[in-house]
Parts: C-alpha cells; structure tokens; sequence
C-alpha cells in the first residue's frame, strides 16, 4: 500500500521501530507523545517492535518534537509501502513504492527477533539493484537513508525520517551522578514513564530518591 489521499486530506503513514526493552511501554510511550500535542492520529497496525500510525497533523513538526522527546523508539520511518515477509513480496512493495530519488541513498534492513530468515545483506543488495538499475542513485555518501523492517508477516518499507539519541540516556546513568543508590530506575524507562504520564505543569514524585523522574521531566520538550 501507498500513503495516498483520503476524505480530503494526505494520509501520512509513520512507522516507530519500537526497542525491545519493554512488551507495552515503548508503543504507549509513543500515542502518550502524541497525545499530549493535541495530535489527531489512528492505529494502523500494531506489530512486534513496530507501531504504525496514521497521522493526521503535520508530521515533519511531529517527528522533530517526537525525536526529542521519546525514549523507546529507535527510528521513525515515514511509510512509503507495507508488503508480505517473502523475499519476492519484499522486492515487490520496494519495486512498485520506490519514489525517484534526487542524490545519493543508502539501504537498511533490519529484522525484528527472529519472524524473517531473509538474508538482510543480499535483501540490501538486490534492492539497491532497482535504484542503480533506473539510475535512481548511487550508494556513496547517502543523504536519502531508506528502510525496510521485517515483523510478523510484514514488511515495511520507506525513508528514514530520524533516529532517536539513545546515548544522551546512557551518559545520565544513575552511577554518574554524586549520590547513587542501585534500586533506581535508568534514564530510559524514567523518561518513557514521564512520558507516559503526559505532565503538564506539575509532576510529582513520590519516591524522591535520585531525582530520575523529576530530572526527566526537566529534559521534557
């Protein structure tokens, strides 16, 4: 399937490749995001380790804020086409969805636990063939990064929109701070939770013990 126009209006597919850290927390991490921006959106699918979500805002600002803000996620991905799992199912939806691209590309494709034995490297070959082929781009020094995420019987294919800094988490570990105690919660999960949580003004926390909550919700943007 294409993003296509609908009643009047653009459908805009965004597809959140989802951490594994948690079963429900990164996808509810996700629509608590959107709605604490007031953003009009439907589930489209949800699958292991990526939610889909039809967006009705305007989604370039929602990625810039979401790509701030989330936690739990690892790349935003707006959807060009969603396929079968088969390697012709996959080379299908690339094939007929695969806009002409102005520069250069680079592919991914990334498999979520283990619902594909595709050999990702060769998928990444054969679909850089479509492009190299229609003199759509070459490989080198990418400035279009397309994916293509195999869950379930799927897979997912479009642009890169963003990735999310996980690592600016992981320098606000616990232990770095001047007092430490190990039952504490790490930065992401705090985050996420914060998220959750949708604050608007006031957050309180009960435990009160490193500040993870309260120095999480300071980040907020």
């Amino acid at each position: 399937m294409k993003n296509s126009r609908k009643a009047g209006r653009i459908i805009m597919l965004l597809a959140f490749e989802l951490s594994g850290e948690h079963k429900t927390i990164p996808a509810s991490e996700v629509q608590a995001c959107l709605e604490s921006l007031d953003c009009d959106y439907m589930i489209h699918l949800s699958l292991d380790g990526c939610l889909i979500l039809d967006i009705k805002n305007d989604a370039d600002e929602i990625i810039d804020i979401l790509l701030k803000r989330l936690a739990m996620t690892h790349h935003i991905i707006k959807v060009l086409g969603i396929g079968g799992a088969g390697e012709e199912e996959i080379l299908g939806v690339v094939d007929w969805n695969l806009p002409d691209i102005e520069g250069t590309y680079s592919i991914r494709v990334k498999r979520v636990r283990d619902y594909s034995s595709i050999n990702t490297e060769s998928m990444e070959r054969k679909i850089g063939g479509y492009s190299i082929r229609e003199e759509r781009g070459r490989p080198q020094e990418p400035t279009n990064p397309v994916r293509v995420l195999l869950t379930e019987d799927k897979s997912i294919f479009g642009y890169l929109s963003g990735s999310i800094d996980r690592s600016a988490y992981e320098a606000r570990k616990p232990h770095y701070k001047p007092f430490f105690y190990p039952g504490v919660l790490m930065p992401r999960v705090a985050r996420a939770l914060v998220n959750i949580s949708k604050p608007d003004r006031f957050l309180f926390d009960p435990f009160c013990g490193t500040e993870e909550y309260l120095s999480k919700r300071g980040l907020w943007v």
